[in-house]
């Protein structure tokens, strides 16, 4: 094996810049602009979002604070080691193995990528007036705009985080020549998941915009409720009129009878409006991801890039005179575990679908799977649509006639919000996103992410490709092969 070359003063100084790029990241979160339904869901939802994003950089930032240390620590044994050598050189004797000091702490398990939950693209029916009443009840939309400039300054932070850790990593390879040592690479990766963090980040900031200047123009082209009522009493006033004069002010009554329906169809049409607007605006196409640890071993126990003694170096059994054995930084071992975004030992991808079985899909008017004696029945989601679905993948599913509302939104034990969603655009079957863990929740019909599979037909629920739970062949419609002893 070739010499191993190692800058300590180098190492050292990349581990500490590597650890001191650790912070907190305090989600900013809004209030309602207005109790009107439209702003009462973006902001939940934007408010998930925003939590949900800030407790994957959080977990990110332990794990670089630890790799830094643990970088720092191996630059130090590794010195020790040379010290060892030289001093059992002159005297002769063998050379003790030096070990690591190890990082003091561990990193907490990176938290469950989290469902959040859509905006549904139906309003309720509400007269004009109404939704007026229901748009200026509200404190208006500057903490959406906070939020907004909050996620924007965030991902610019982000963006040169990515870059700062690419050269970071650079540095640890110049400073440690070891064709085995994964810290360098380890690092490159992190950069790489900090650059994709940046554009989501860049994404929820311009969503949040979206919600605010959404609402800022609703409210303007919308009558104040002061001007419906203003219009109502001109109204009653001329009625009595007509009434004591036998008609004569008919025409007066009916230009206040038209105000009064034109500003009803103009709140109507810019509600309606900023509705479609925030249905339909990007919302955090990539998705939320957990991120690449730089040491492994002592952080994210839900699946674990395996290696040896929690480090960065060579595995000391694979390469006997190299420098794993002074008990630093590990290669990112070949475990069968795999990080937890990889779906290792913990469970699946994105902590969660994988006690969801792959629904049967019969076409319309087709007939459903079996329903088995100690097995949940199946439920066909929309009457003849064909689509059937285990009734236990949907704990909290609750069924109405196609059109209808859905159940109110309501609070948990915990003071957070629940809303329902249609599992499939006017199916009837209402369920939470809570059903789904780790899906990404994109509009009817639109184009999925590469290597996700739609968990039916125009719901707009991703689910990773291949971690739906295949359903026992004997059970389903055409099956002939033999059926396996109870």
């Amino acid at each position: 094996m070739g010499a191993i070359q190692v800058d300590p003063q180098g190492l050292s100084a990349a581990g500490a810049a590597l650890s001191g790029t650790a912070q907190q990241y305090m989600p900013p979160t809004a209030v309602a602009p207005g109790a009107d339904q439209t702003s009462v869901q973006a902001v939940v939802r934007l408010n998930a979002a925003s939590e949900a994003l800030a407790a994957q950089l959080n977990h990110a930032s332990a794990l670089r604070e630890a790799g830094g240390q643990s970088v720092i620590d191996t630059a130090k044994a590794l010195v020790a080691q040379d010290e060892a050598n030289a001093s059992a050189i002159a005297g002769g004797t063998s050379a003790p193995v030096v070990s690591a000091v190890r990082s003091a702490g561990s990193v907490p398990a990176a938290p469950p990528v989290a469902a959040i939950p859509p905006v549904p693209t139906v309003l309720a029916p509400m007269p004009g007036e109404d939704l007026a009443k229901a748009l200026y009840s509200g404190p208006g939309a500057s903490s959406v705009h906070e939020v907004a400039d909050a996620w924007s300054a965030y991902g610019d932070h982000l963006a040169e985080l990515a870059r700062n850790l690419t050269s970071t990593g650079k540095t640890i390879d110049a400073s440690w020549d070891h064709g085995q040592q994964q810290a360098g690479a380890n690092t490159t990766r992190h950069a790489q998941w900090a650059a994709q963090m940046s554009e989501q980040a860049h994404m929820l900031a311009a969503h949040a915009r979206t919600v605010a200047e959404g609402y800022d123009t609703a409210k303007a082209h919308t009558p104040s409720p002061a001007e419906f009522a203003q219009t109502r009493r001109e109204l009653e006033a001329a009625m009595n009129r007509f009434r004591r004069s036998r008609g004569a002010n008919a025409a007066e009554v009916q230009q206040l009878t038209n105000k009064l329906a034109t500003q009803q169809a103009e709140a109507t049409a810019a509600v309606g409006g900023y509705h479609g607007q925030v249905t339909s605006a990007s919302f955090m196409s990539g998705g939320l991801k957990t991120a690449p640890p730089i040491t492994t071993g002592g952080g994210d126990k839900r699946g674990g890039d395996g290696g040896t003694g929690g480090g960065l170096g060579p595995d000391k059994a694979k390469d006997p005179e190299g420098d794993g054995g002074a008990g630093g930084l590990g290669t990112a071992g070949s475990s069968s575990g795999g990080s937890g975004a990889d779906g290792g030992a913990g469970g699946t991808k994105h902590g969660g679908s994988g006690d969801i079985h792959k629904p049967y899909i019969a076409g319309p008017g087709g007939l459903g799977p079996a329903n088995l004696p100690d097995s949940p029945p199946w439920m066909e989601i929309g009457h003849g649509s064909g689509n059937w679905v285990r009734s236990d993948d949907l704990p909290s599913a609750v069924v109405k006639a196609p059109g209808e509302l859905g159940p109110s939104p309501f609070y948990d034990t915990s003071g957070n919000p629940n809303t329902y969603m249609e599992l499939v655009p006017r199916s009837g079957v209402w369920v939470l996103p809570q059903d789904f863990p780790g899906a990404q929740f994109l509009p009817p019909n639109a184009m999925g992410p590469y290597g996700w599979e739609e968990y039916l037909p125009g719901s707009g629920i991703w689910l990773p490709s291949g971690e739906l739970i295949p359903n026992n062949p004997w059970t389903l419609p055409g099956y002939t092969g033999p059926i396996p002893p109870a």
